[in-house]
């Protein structure tokens, strides 16, 4: 039996482009354009005359070291769902980037949900859900030197639920500590 692949759209179309916009200014958009819908988008390809997103979960993991399924340690789950959703912009002429027509019938399609739960179930995405308030008060305990646990305790809602992990929060220290040396 065939398994047919199972696609979802994206709720809103692609956003739009403003005349002679740079580079930054198109990553901008397209990446709040993509946690506004519920999933995350990476440059796969950028130069001046052409811009390429692919969704996080686009592609499948290499196998580097070249071992046998049963030789490898770690047999952690992959989040990578070889999902086609592709976006590619071209800046012919200086004018501005553009967005080019897909090349297949599945380029603006994902092969996974795209829901809130599984935009926080990234980094990106559990960041991009903080309030201005819960960045303050990240910001003010790593400027007091407060434990990781106090951190997150402090920004944990009465259901005792968190849009950060300890990871989040550490590598926020650490991201603070480097810009202040």
């Amino acid at each position: 039996m065939i398994d047919i692949p199972t696609y979802y759209e994206v709720a809103s179309a692609l956003p739009h482009i403003p005349e002679n916009s740079d580079k930054e200014t198109t990553k901008a958009i397209l990446k709040e354009y993509a946690i506004r819908n519920n999933f995350i988008l990476t440059v796969c390809q950028s130069s001046e005359k052409s811009l390429h997103f692919k969704c996080k979960k686009g592609g499948s993991y290499k196998n580097w070291r070249n071992l046998s399924e049963e030789d490898r340690q770690r047999r952690k789950k992959s989040s990578r769902t070889g999902c086609p959703f592709y976006v590619r912009l071209s800046n012919k002429k200086e004018r501005g980037f553009r967005y080019l027509p897909p090349l297949t019938k599945n380029e603006h399609l994902h092969n996974h949900s795209i829901s809130e739960n599984d935009l926080l179930d990234t980094s990106i995405g559990r960041k991009s859900k903080l309030t201005a308030e819960e960045i303050e008060k990240v910001k003010e305990g790593i400027v007091q030197n407060l434990s990781t646990k106090a951190i997150l305790k402090s920004i944990s809602s009465t259901k005792g639920t968190c849009k950060l992990t300890i990871h989040d929060i550490n590598n926020s220290k650490y991201a603070i500590k480097n810009k202040s040396d």
